[in-house]
């Protein structure tokens, strides 16, 4: 039997009224969108008026310092700590490379404080997006790198000079503890692993082939592993040749 035609009208109204749920429904959703999108954005907005990004032309200026401030590290270092004789504590305010020492420290004390407010990149397991909020930075920093940055900063070597110079004027007669303790001047060739998250940074900007970048690292790695062994060679010489 064909269907009488007041239930035909009902139908139509029917399909009418849910269209026009649907619709209404769909246009709430899109305000809802549209809404959390403007509140993710002004919260991104407040966020990063307290971070740091790490893309930022302020950044790549800054890494290119910390790299200077790296090779200075890798290569002068060893090579004061092992051959050159320790600045004395009288002849610090008129030694070059003392004041050279104190501007690479400033660096990284500098890049310590940056840490603190640089947006990091979560793992892919976690999304791998990144993290703007100045807490979560804060946290990751401190669980992570913070603690190798502090004890790398520390001026071993001014350090050094002042209980060396109290030695001097009979306040004590441990010259082999200072001799040992002077080798903590090697402490800050640890700086050199900072160069991974350059690398990181600069491999996410310029979109540096994982080959490209790995060949780098191994040439920097075998020309820095050479100079080291050099001087640590030169040193033990010079211990060797020491009289007892």
């Amino acid at each position: 039997m064909p269907d009488e035609p007041g239930a035909q009208v009902d139908g139509l109204f029917s399909t009418t009224g849910k269209r026009g749920l649907d619709e209404q429904e769909l246009a709430e959703r899109r305000l809802d969108a549209a809404a959390h999108v403007r509140r993710v954005r002004n919260q991104l907005r407040r966020r990063k008026r307290a971070t740091l990004d790490p893309h930022s032309h302020f950044m790549q200026r800054w890494d290119s310092v910390t790299t200077a401030a790296l090779l200075f590290t890798a290569s002068v270092t060893p090579f004061e700590v092992c051959i050159l004789p320790p600045t004395k504590w009288s002849q610090m305010l008129t030694s070059p490379l003392w004041w050279t020492n104190r501007v690479v420290d400033s660096v990284f004390v500098l890049d310590i404080l940056m840490n603190f407010f640089l947006a990091y990149q979560e793992p892919p397991d976690r999304g791998g997006g990144w993290v703007y909020d100045n807490q979560k930075i804060v946290k990751h920093y401190c669980s992570s790198w913070m603690t190798l940055d502090v004890l790398t900063a520390i001026p071993v070597d001014v350090i050094i000079a002042y209980l060396e110079h109290g030695q001097e004027e009979g306040a004590g007669s441990n010259a082999g503890y200072l001799r040992l303790f002077r080798m903590l001047r090697l402490l800050k060739l640890a700086r050199v692993l900072r160069a991974s998250r350059i690398f990181r940074r600069w491999q996410a900007h310029f979109g540096i082939s994982f080959a490209v970048l790995a060949l780098f690292k191994f040439v920097a790695l075998i020309l820095i592993t050479s100079h080291w062994l050099a001087c640590a060679w030169v040193l033990i010489g010079k211990a060797g040749g020491d009289p007892p």
